[in-house]
C-alpha cells in the first residue's frame, strides 16, 4: 500500500529544482563575468589586475568557507532551499578556478540526487520560476554592486574628513601650546 502524501515534500523539491536550476545558470554567470572583468582589467593595467586577483582571492577564501558545508550532513538537514541554491551558485562560480569547488560541486550533486531526488544538470524546474529566480539574484548582484561602489566612496570621503579632522587637531594643538609660552599681558605690565 502506498503512503499518501502531505504534498510538503513535492513542495521542497519543487523549490530545490528551482533554486538549483537558477543558481546553476547565476553561478555559470558570475563564473564568466570574473572572467570578463578579470580580462579586461588586464588589458587595462596590471595594477588593476593585481588588484583584481587580490580581490579575487579574498572572494575565494570567503566561498570556501561556504562550501566547506556541503560535507556535513548536519548543514544538509538545516539548509533552506534558498541556502542550497546560493551554495551551488557558489561552487558553479568557482568550480573552474578551484578544484575544491568543483569537488562540493560533485557532493552537491550526489547529495540532491540522494536526498531530493533532484539531478542538478536536469532539474526539470519550471522555466517561467526559474527565470525570476534568475533576475533576482540578478538584481540582488547589481544592487550589492552599488552599495560596494557606495561603501567605497564613503570610506573615501571619512578619510578625507579624518585627515582634516587630524590637521585641525594638530593646528588646534600648535595654538595651544604657543599660547602656553605666550606671558600673560597683565604680567608683562606688573
Amino acid at each position: 500500500m502506498a503512503e499518501e502524501s502531505d504534498g510538503i515534500a513535492e513542495a521542497i523539491e519543487g523549490q530545490i529544482r528551482v533554486a538549483v536550476t537558477a543558481a546553476g545558470q547565476v553561478g555559470e554567470r558570475i563564473a564568466r563575468a570574473r572572467e570578463d572583468a578579470l580580462r579586461r582589467a588586464q588589458a587595462a593595467s596590471e595594477r588593476e589586475a593585481r588588484e583584481l586577483r587580490t580581490r579575487f582571492e579574498a572572494e575565494q577564501r570567503t566561498a570556501r568557507t561556504e562550501y566547506g558545508n556541503v560535507y556535513r550532513s548536519d548543514w544538509w538537514e538545516r539548509s533552506t532551499p534558498e541556502q542550497i541554491g546560493r551554495t551551488y551558485q557558489t561552487t558553479r562560480a568557482w568550480s573552474q578556478d578551484d578544484p575544491e569547488a568543483a569537488r562540493a560541486e560533485e557532493r552537491m550533486r550526489e547529495e540532491l540526487r540522494t536526498r531530493y531526488g533532484v539531478d542538478a544538470a536536469d532539474t526539470g524546474a519550471d522555466a517561467g520560476a526559474v527565470r525570476a529566480a534568475v533576475e533576482r539574484a540578478e538584481q540582488g548582484r547589481a544592487q550589492a554592486d552599488v552599495e560596494r561602489q557606495r561603501s567605497a566612496v564613503e570610506n573615501v570621503e571619512a578619510q578625507q574628513l579624518l585627515a582634516q579632522a587630524d590637521q585641525q587637531d594638530r593646528l588646534a594643538e600648535q595654538e595651544r601650546a604657543a599660547a602656553e609660552y605666550e606671558p600673560d599681558p597683565e604680567e608683562r605690565t606688573r
